[in-house]
């Protein structure tokens, strides 16, 4: 009897050591819950974050105007008018087209006050606003 309260007990023991286990994997899995939930919230809100004015931040004179309506305005110094194109988001992708070109762009970070995009050749562009 005595072998039988034992084995008990040492199944009770094991039971307890994986109900910890489990335990602390379901609370390290909810924890990132929020952090999950936080990148997918970001990403809907790129078109709000990307309106605005954005100029480069390396001291280039270049800037991009984006507008509610979807209409994308890029001024550069010596240039006699401002090319303007319609842009789309699309997940992490910026569409920049007008009649003749379209151009995609990765969206690497956005927030309220940079702006980083991965453009066809793999060249980063900082903008800030």
């Amino acid at each position: 009897m005595s072998l039988y309260v034992f084995t008990q007990i040492d199944i009770n023991v094991i039971n307890m050591k994986r109900t910890r286990k489990s335990l602390l994997i379901g609370l390290i899995l909810v924890g990132m819950i929020p952090v999950l939930s936080a990148q997918q919230d970001d990403r809907r809100n790129f078109p709000q974050l990307i309106i605005g004015e954005w100029r480069r931040c390396d001291g280039a004179n270049i800037q991009w105007i984006f507008d509610k309506r979807g209409k994308m305005t890029v001024l550069r110094p010596g240039e006699w008018a401002p090319f303007v194109y319609s842009y789309q988001i699309r997940g992490d992708e910026l569409i920049a087209k007008d009649k003749a070109i379209t151009v995609k762009f990765i969206i690497e970070t956005i927030s309220k006050q940079v702006l980083v995009v991965k453009d066809n050749d793999g060249t980063i562009n900082e903008f800030c606003q």
